[in-house]
């Protein structure tokens, strides 16, 4: 005696499991829902941190103020385990709009960082003298420098995750994570600027942007982009600026003669600087800003300018750094 044949509805049997799937999906929402709200609770509460965190006076850069820090919940690391939201894109958009144009924008939000160049490790006494240096770190006047006053800052920042200690050559140093980093330059953009051969097609100038950094390395490595390409480039991207209302300026890497003329005068042209920072001395620097409070002129040889004559006219000035 045979076994039963055992008729299969191809069809049914398919009708049936997407009617079953049709009645899951809104249960799935639901619980995707409640999933990505917990798991997400975490960089809501590092948002709302970095929007009430930041300065109160609209036109300051380019690190995270750090006050009030104290007053969020505690985070069990100082790291965030992945560097980008994979799989959240909507999240992470709605999350940039709520800091930029929601409830938070109106009330906290001045300028979320970061014009400087991602993975950079900058050291205790450069974070601290930029603060200085932008007129946001201040002696609170219980027996503490303005030094000490940054230190307590710093170590805040890292406990709560906006920095990241790491060691260069074995010397520590801070780096900011590339999720802040990415979300600082996004929500800053109108004020905010980075200009290098890698995003040179694709940046997107504001009249409004009051700190400017320039990244001139790697233009002879880029696709088809020479140095004098990249000179040419900027000097069209510059005339959508409104130089004279520049407050930090800001210049990484090196160059050679070619960039001299370009670099020169836009230091010369920028008459409203607060900070600037370039990596290497230039030739006949000239300052036109009375403003300045912060100036970095890198490796340079001191018998080849006019120190006195040229600091006789920085009245203003907090921190001079000589390397």
């Amino acid at each position: 005696m045979s076994a039963p044949k055992l008729e299969f509805a191809r069809v049914n049997i398919s009708k049936r499991m997407k009617d079953i799937v049709d009645e899951l999906k809104p249960l799935c929402t639901k619980v995707s829902t409640i999933l990505n709200l917990d798991l997400l609770d975490s960089n809501r509460s590092i948002v709302q941190d970095i929007a009430a965190s930041l300065l109160k006076k609209r036109g300051h850069v380019p690190i995270f103020h750090p006050t009030n820090i104290h007053k969020s919940r505690p985070m069990t690391t100082s790291e965030i385990s992945e560097p980008k939201l994979y799989g959240r894109q909507k999240v992470t958009t709605k999350i940039i709009h709520d800091i930029t144009e929601g409830d938070y924008s109106a009330n906290y939000l001045t300028v979320l960082p970061i014009a400087g160049l991602g993975d950079y490790g900058f050291d205790r006494e450069e974070l601290i003298h930029w603060w200085i240096g932008l007129d946001i770190l201040h002696s609170d006047g219980q027996n503490k420098s303005t030094e000490d006053k940054g230190s307590q800052c710093l170590k805040e920042l890292v406990d709560h995750g906006f920095f990241k200690e790491d060691k260069i050559y074995g010397s520590p140093c801070y780096i900011v994570h590339d999720l802040l980093h990415d979300l600082g330059r996004k929500v800053a953009s109108r004020e905010c600027l980075n200009i290098g051969h890698a995003n040179m097609g694709s940046v997107e100038i504001w009249p409004s942007v009051r700190h400017l950094s320039i990244n001139v390395d790697g233009a002879e490595d880029s696709d088809g982009i020479t140095t004098r390409n990249f000179i040419s480039e900027l000097r069209i991207r510059k005339k959508k600026l409104k130089i004279k209302n520049l407050q930090t300026l800001m210049i990484f890497g090196e160059w050679d003669e070619s960039f001299t003329d370009f670099l020169s005068g836009l230091i010369r042209e920028a008459n409203g600087l607060r900070v600037l920072h370039v990596s290497k001395m230039l030739p006949d620097m000239e300052f036109s800003s009375l403003h300045l409070r912060y100036l970095s002129l890198g490796m340079i040889d001191c018998w080849k300018i006019r120190l006195p004559n040229m600091l006789s006219r920085l009245y203003l000035l907090r921190i001079l750094n000589l390397e």
